[in-house]
């Protein structure tokens, strides 16, 4: 009874077919057949990575769009009140009293608020009768004002930059990886040597992450 179920169990029971070509393409006795449809298998991840790398270019693209006019609309914003004559401590004591900390880290508000600063600090020095140099108050703040929200939004919108190109890295670090090692399968002068360099594939590629849903 025993002999017979295990008999009738699959070769291979994977949680997806990523990883049923890493064990297949890792076999050491792998068939003509089952070379080629690791092979085919190793070309849709391939093109997997591929589409995904095009899909965040895509986005980066568009979130630098918006990251300019936010950008734009805080410093529009933040010096109108400098010019109401808030000193530009408070106006940063503004911005970090409304950020949301689950949408981006010290680090990126703090490179905002440092462009933020060096940008009214340029304007005084350009602009004849306004001066910056006042002393902060840090009095109470309206929670409608559009300054905290508006930072808080390009705080949010530069983290997910900052993800999105490290994703792009590791997906062009992939293609590339597995590019090489299909170049390497295609242009192989002998089957003998292929089959070797498909099985070396499975093992190279188990470090290649599936495509990140961003």
């Amino acid at each position: 009874m025993h002999a017979s179920a295990e008999v009738r169990a699959p070769k291979f029971r994977p949680a997806n077919a990523f990883d049923q070509l890493v064990k297949q393409a890792s076999n050491d006795h792998l068939s003509e057949f089952q070379d080629a449809q690791s092979l085919r298998r190793l070309k849709s991840v391939h093109d997997g990575v591929k589409e995904a790398a095009t899909a965040i270019k895509a986005d980066i693209e568009s979130l630098n769009g918006a990251i300019f006019t936010t950008r734009q609309e805080l410093s529009k914003i933040a010096y109108a009140e400098c010019k109401n004559g808030i000193a530009v401590e408070d106006v940063l004591h503004a911005c970090f009293s409304g950020t949301d900390w689950n949408q981006t880290t010290e680090a990126t508000a703090s490179k905002i608020a440092s462009d933020l600063s060096e940008f009214l600090l340029r304007k005084e020095q350009r602009t004849a009768g306004l001066h910056l140099q006042k002393t902060a108050s840090f009095g109470d703040l309206n929670p409608d004002h559009p300054l905290p929200a508006t930072f808080s939004k390009l705080a949010a919108l530069e983290e997910k930059h900052i993800h999105l190109e490290i994703a792009l890295g590791q997906m062009n670090a992939d293609a590339e990886r597995v590019g090489q090692v299909l170049r390497e399968i295609l242009f192989s002068e002998k089957t003998a040597g292929a089959g070797s360099t498909m099985r070396s594939a499975g093992r190279m590629i188990k470090d290649v992450p599936k495509p990140p849903l961003l």
